[in-house]
């Protein structure tokens, strides 16, 4: 063999055992890139799968992934409140310890050893804890509850109040949760400026609870003064959470605080409507109040307040040719005992119905006696003016009146109405008799 032969061998021979040591090395590569790739999707799976079971079925995702947080926590959380939690509040509370060490922000596990540590006595670790937890998360709704009755327990209203409006802006439907206790704050004397102040700031909740607080409370005169003081100019009380307490003072009988109320309530440029009948021009909106008028719906007929070309308002009731039962426009009033005279304008336009429209005044207590009532206006007329002259007898069932606004049917038959009636200027006065 030559020297080229030679030397072409031994490179041959060099270049297979590089090939060689190259292939070995690429196997190597490959099978680590194996490895790790399927390392990478079991980890993918197994926290897939923890992932999706850990709130529902915690010990499931814990057999994928053992340190899961928020498994721990939420089982750690199930075994808090189970039978054994009173025997095993030290395992528990481990558990929880391991979750905020896979996650230090979980509030949850927070949760958990804050209960744990009540449940062992230790009120002031107990303490921390929840208020950390609360602080991070406003949305749970068992920390705010427990900060909200501590701090009611301490003594300090404004802070669970603080509380209380956090997880009610959050979760509307836990209103009924803290309830009760607003009613209660509500008529205690003591501590009801802090309520006040809360409802001043005029948060979400606030109508939702003044216009059932009227209606829960034992003794509705003890509210007076959260209702006046919530007559301010930041936050001012709204015709909607003012009326249900002015109508639950009706019902009870205490017609002469529900008008003095009424008269406070009322904005400076409505004082000129008062007097013995508010209003009677209709010439303000009409606020449903019940010193006002109320005018309500009925099938058949339609109420409004209605303006002419000269800008005068007047009221005005349609009807639709059909059986209506129409009472449906009326005002509560307090009258002294005396001689009264009610005046007004009234037209009508080929109004059809037998006995025609008039209006009623009664008495609301008792057997409700009628005190009076107008002509009866039928067809077609011009503006022209009426007048009831009406005792109020001097007697408790008569403490407060009603006029209303009545078609004069005594049976089905006699409720069939076409038309058009509208009313203007009605005004009630006294009349000073020689015995007075």
């Amino acid at each position: 063999m030559d020297d080229a032969d030679w030397t072409q061998d031994v490179s041959s021979s060099r270049a297979r055992q590089g090939s060689f040591r190259l292939f070995r090395g690429n196997r190597s590569v490959t099978l680590l890139a194996v490895v790790m790739l399927s390392w990478l999707a079991w980890e993918i799976v197994a926290n897939t799968a923890a992932d999706t079971n850990a709130e529902s079925e915690p010990a499931v995702a814990l057999a994928w992934v053992r340190s899961h947080p928020a498994a721990l926590a939420r089982l750690s959380e199930q075994q808090l409140i189970s039978e054994t939690a009173k025997t095993n509040t030290t395992a528990i509370a481990a558990m929880a310890r391991r979750a905020l060490e896979g996650d230090p922000l979980k509030q949850q596990a927070l949760r958990v050893l804050a209960f744990t540590a009540e449940a062992d006595g230790d009120r002031e670790h107990a303490e921390t804890l929840m208020a950390l937890a609360g602080s991070r998360s406003l949305r749970d709704l068992r920390v705010q509850a427990w900060l909200f009755n501590r701090r009611l327990l301490e003594g300090d209203v404004a802070g669970a109040l603080a509380h209380v409006d956090a997880v009610l802006r959050v979760w509307p439907d836990a209103f009924d949760v803290f309830f009760a206790t607003l009613v209660g704050l509500a008529g205690d004397a003591d501590r009801r400026d802090a309520l006040v102040a809360r409802l001043k700031m005029a948060p979400p909740w606030r109508s939702r609870f003044l216009t059932r607080l009227p209606s829960e409370s034992t003794d509705p005169n003890r509210l007076y003064r959260l209702y006046s003081a919530l007559r301010t100019e930041e936050a001012p009380l709204t015709v909607d959470e003012f009326r249900p307490y002015l109508q639950r003072l009706v019902q009870l009988g205490e017609y002469e605080r529900a008008y003095a109320m009424q008269v406070e309530f009322l904005p400076p440029e409505r004082m000129a409507m008062l007097g013995h009948l508010n209003n009677g021009g209709f010439d303000h909106p009409i606020s449903g109040l019940p010193f006002d008028w109320s005018i309500a719906n009925v099938r058949g007929a339609r109420t409004s307040i209605v303006v002419d070309p000269e800008s005068n308002r007047r009221l005005r009731v349609e009807f639709h040719n059909t059986r209506v039962p129409y009472r449906h426009v009326s005002q509560l009033l307090i009258l002294q005992p005396g001689t009264y005279r009610l005046t007004g304008a009234v037209t009508s336009l080929s109004l059809a119905n037998d006995r025609g429209m008039h209006w009623l005044i009664s008495c609301v207590g008792g057997e409700r006696q009628q005190l009076g009532s107008t002509d009866r206006i039928s067809g077609t007329i011009p503006w022209s003016e009426f007048s009831l002259r009406f005792e109020v007898p001097n007697h408790e069932d008569c403490r407060a009146q009603e006029i209303r606004l009545t078609l004069a049917a005594r049976i089905s038959a006699e409720q069939q109405v076409a038309g058009e009636i509208s009313y203007d200027s009605l005004r009630i006065e006294r009349r000073v008799t020689r015995s007075q």
